[in-house]
């Protein structure tokens, strides 16, 4: 949902994405060289986002905040006054991406400086200047942001199973949750899914699927590809640095399927 009296500007080449039941509120404005808003995430009123920033799914989003991937130059040569940098800058310095991961909540007047991570579950109080990086699961507040405290203490499992409430922070991106009979189901709901795990003293990754489709699913890991039959299957992957190193492991759904309560996740193991 879009509300009245928003403003939003694709730039040339530009690229806007809004996925399902993203709300947007009055006064927003966006302007867009690479933006894309995930699943279930809020824009409340007269909050601006420019240039290129992603931004995950189920995040909310106080009103006024600021996001720019961008900024004025003024140190490209100090003899020169700002606007004539800017325009040099514009040429020559690239944007710096701001990525807001899953499940975050901003707070009201707060503003997202370039190049900035903010981690999965992470809370940002009001009125904050966050100008670094932030943990997943941190709370943050200040001008500039210090990290108060943890939401949990974030260290990825060997083994995560979806009816572990423990296990679901490790879900790291691309799912949704479903209940049936007070039993919860955790499907992917996007092509690009992620797992945050502990790899120490491990080889392979165990992954058990089902799916609920009549079409095969076919999915990739780092250059290893599956086929997924109807029903259930198993997978290995091969533990290789990257993941040891970022401590978590990213598979891409590779041919067109409709994702909506078609793959479940049933188990996710290190071995």
């Amino acid at each position: 949902m879009i509300s009245k009296h928003t403003n939003i500007v694709i730039h040339d080449k530009g690229f806007l994405s809004l996925n399902d039941n993203v709300y947007i509120g009055r006064n927003v404005e966006i302007g867009s060289d690479d933006i894309t808003i995930g699943f279930d995430t809020s824009l409340q009123d007269r909050c601006i986002l420019l240039g290129t920033i992603k931004i995950g799914a189920g995040c909310i989003l106080a009103p006024n905040i600021f996001i720019s991937s961008g900024g004025h130059h003024f140190e490209i040569n100090p003899y020169l006054p700002i606007r004539e940098q800017d325009v040099i800058g514009v040429k020559s310095v690239p944007h710096k991406p701001v990525i807001i991961e899953d499940d975050c909540w901003i707070g009201i007047n707060s503003i997202i400086m370039p190049g900035v991570v903010i981690g999965k579950g992470s809370v940002i109080g009001a009125g904050s200047i966050v100008t670094k990086n932030i943990p997943p699961y941190s709370v943050s507040v200040g001008a500039p942001t210090k990290v108060i405290r943890k939401r949990l203490e974030f260290s990825p499992l060997k083994e995560l199973l979806p009816e572990n409430e423990s296990s679901l922070p490790y879900f790291y991106s691309g799912f949704r949750y479903a209940y049936e009979n007070n039993q919860r189901k955790i499907f992917v709901r996007e092509s690009i899914f992620s797992f945050a795990l502990n790899f120490d003293g491990s080889e392979t990754v165990e992954i058990v699927f089902n799916n609920h489709s009549d079409l095969e699913v076919a999915i990739s890991a780092d250059t290893t590809s599956f086929i997924l039959p109807k029903g259930e299957s198993r997978i290995d992957i091969a533990i290789n640095t990257e993941m040891y190193t970022h401590r978590k492991l990213i598979l891409t759904i590779t041919n067109t399927v409709l994702l909506s309560n078609t793959l479940e996740i049933l188990k996710i193991k290190t071995n």
